[in-house]
């Protein structure tokens, strides 16, 4: 059996790109405890924290076919840090259209 948690980053990168799940589930437990605490502290929510660091993690296994990257834990922490600001984007936006009263024609 396969010791994941010995492989590095680029290791486990090129695993995943062979669809290798165990090195996606390596991937995962080393860093959603990171990229938890970066959505966290942003937008003090726990449940949406969670939402994002799980969306972030399956688009790395979606796109694993087109990977191409060079420093894993910062690109998942901007990818983090990115759909934190989608999401406050969207949550202004959202906010913003509740508060205006509709018109009646």
């Amino acid at each position: 059996m396969k010791r994941y948690i010995q492989y590095d980053d680029n290791e486990l990168l090129y695993l995943l790109t062979q669809n290798d799940k165990a090195a996606f589930t390596e991937l995962y437990n080393r860093y959603w405890q990171k990229l938890y605490a970066i959505a966290y502290n942003r937008l003090k929510e726990t449940q949406t924290a969670e939402d994002i660091v799980h969306d972030v993690l399956v688009g790395l296994w979606v796109s694993r076919d087109k990977i191409n990257i060079d420093l894993l834990e910062n690109y998942l922490a901007t990818a983090t840090k990115y759909a934190v600001l989608g999401k406050r984007s969207s949550s202004r936006h959202q906010t913003k259209s509740a508060a205006k009263p509709r018109q009646c024609l």
